[in-house]
């Protein structure tokens, strides 16, 4: 079994001004915020908590300390050991409170944290290959100074619930029917809070700003949801798992590419000249290395409406990675007689008189 004493350094007679002292000291110096990195820090970051969240709590470290003191071999292991349950002897010995009532009571799971939705936009080209973003993210964490509780430090900074004698429910009967309901003097907590955390005012958390490293996929588009696992709000419980990052992404309009699934399309704009004799032209391509072109042949005689598509030369596919196709729609350009210099417009007339002979 842990000893929770000796990972927060106090006592087994420590009382609750020593014990609350000793886990703000090294909660400061072990936060995962000043400590960014170190998996160490970290570990002994939740090991700390942990046994705060027992010795703090008169009812835990209460059924703690007997178990610790109970024979080799005989230790906790579920609520049945050998036939006996281990919570009615715990009862019998005076350590659990008002045997009837503690048999009532079915702790709730620890509330996993609030999610946090956040959003970035991406240019086209960041598309094409998976990608490293990092955003600044404000969430909440649980408050250093009072370790979620939302109490001050202070010996009678909380109190057994006097509604429900610290069950968190309250039991009713009526008809010959028990009918139990959620403590409104304490909200089910089973506590009340006489003395507010002075950091956290009560709310047992305080708001970070951290940077997020966030792995985008190639093929992603706009309305695409990405999730970060345990970067959300953290969980006012030191067991409950925090929760999630769930980013939205939005691809900007691109100034040449128009877009439709895996695939790109533009329009090229051609010489009159160049469509009549053929010859080479270069073309924007979606990339994001230094080569933005690409040279074609224009084949003689190509007009208005022409559709060339270049093979995996599109987006790649979310799944399976293989790129779509970039589709090209030539467009003549045929010059006005009005933006023609007089030696153009002499040409043109020559061209036209030699076309009528």
């Amino acid at each position: 079994m842990k000893n929770y004493y000796k990972a927060l350094d106090v006592s087994e007679d420590a009382d609750e001004t020593t014990i609350k002292k000793a886990y703000r000291k090294l909660a400061m110096e072990h936060h995962p915020d000043r400590n960014q990195g170190n998996a160490e820090s970290e570990e002994r970051f939740k090991e700390i908590s942990e046994a705060y969240a027992v010795l703090q709590d008169v009812d835990k470290r209460r059924e703690y300390d007997m178990k610790r003191k109970m024979p080799e071999g005989f230790g906790y292991s579920g609520p049945n050991i050998g036939g006996i349950n281990l919570d009615d002897f715990l009862r019998e010995m005076g350590f659990a409170g008002n045997p009837h009532q503690r048999a009532q009571r079915r702790p709730a799971p620890p509330q996993r944290g609030q999610s946090v939705r956040a959003s970035f936009t991406l240019d086209l080209e960041d598309v094409l290959d998976a990608t490293i973003k990092k955003i600044n993210l404000g969430r909440m964490k649980r408050c250093v100074d009072c370790g979620g509780s939302g109490a001050g430090d202070g010996p009678n900074a909380v109190k057994t619930c006097d509604t429900c004698n610290g069950l968190g429910v309250n039991t009713q009967t009526r008809g010959g029917f028990r009918m139990q309901s959620t403590c409104e003097g304490c909200l089910g907590e089973g506590k009340v809070i006489q003395e507010v955390c002075k950091t956290c005012s009560r709310s047992g958390f305080q708001k970070v700003t951290e940077e997020v490293t966030v792995r985008v996929p190639a093929g992603v588009k706009t309305g695409d949801l990405l999730r970060v696992p345990g970067k959300g709000h953290e969980s006012r419980s030191i067991h409950g798992m925090p929760g999630d990052l769930h980013i939205q992404i939005k691809i900007s309009d691109h100034q040449i590419f128009e877009r439709d699934e895996v695939e790109i399309y533009q329009k090229v704009q051609l010489p009159y000249t160049l469509c009549v004799l053929g010859g080479k032209v270069e073309i924007p391509i979606l990339s994001n290395s230094d080569v933005k072109k690409r040279e074609v042949i224009v084949e003689p005689g190509l007009s208005t409406g022409r559709v060339q598509r270049f093979s995996e030369m599109g987006l790649p596919h979310p799944r399976s990675q293989q790129r779509g196709d970039m589709v090209v729609e030539y467009e003549v350009q045929v010059p006005k007689a009005v933006d023609l210099t007089e030696e153009q417009r002499d040409l043109v007339e020559k061209l036209q008189w030699a076309f009528n002979d």
